[in-house]
């Protein structure tokens, strides 16, 4: 608590399409697949930057070493995750464990969606979605959100956080 947040810029916690899991139960993402899915995310990514006059700033998955070089635009951090959750303003994810973080710190969240995650991948993110309520994004639809909706749909999430908290993260 006493630990002084810098809240100056967006990160995205990247899960590659790839994820071993998403190989394991289902398909491998082909190139083309992987090419047009950082396409859009990038484009998102800055528009989201351009929105909230902010930096992004790229959380690599441990285990992606090759779908970051799609991401080169942005800086890639070097720093712990969580150590990024806890001075960013606003945390972008497709799914990841670390949005458990972003929960417990408060932030705000957005989810991103498409359909090149796959269906292991994309059932595994809505678990996340509903019991937190978030808001999404579709990185196959056009946005066309004023920052002022965006801040409310996010601020619109925080709300469920403490339920959330309390009924799946604190034990009796």
């Amino acid at each position: 608590k006493k630990r002084k947040k810098k809240n100056n810029h967006i990160i995205f916690v990247d899960t590659p399409l790839n994820h071993p899991d998403r190989v394991k139960r289902e398909r491998a993402a082909t190139s083309e697949e992987i090419k047009t899915f950082y396409k859009k995310l990038n484009k998102t990514l800055k528009y989201l930057s351009s929105k909230f006059n902010k930096k992004i700033i790229i959380c690599p998955h441990p285990t992606n070493t090759k779908e970051v070089k799609y991401l080169k635009d942005f800086k890639i951090s070097n720093k712990n995750t969580f150590e990024e959750i806890l001075n960013c303003e606003i945390a972008v994810f497709t799914l990841s464990s670390a949005i458990l973080s972003a929960v417990v710190y408060n932030k705000k969240i957005i989810n991103l969606e498409s359909k090149y995650l796959g269906n292991y991948l994309s059932n595994f993110k809505d678990k996340y979605k509903n019991s937190l309520k978030l808001f999404s994004i579709n990185l196959d639809n056009e946005i066309q959100l004023t920052k002022s909706d965006l801040i409310k749909k996010m601020n619109n999430s925080i709300s469920n956080y403490k339920k959330f908290i309390k009924s799946r993260l604190i034990t009796d």
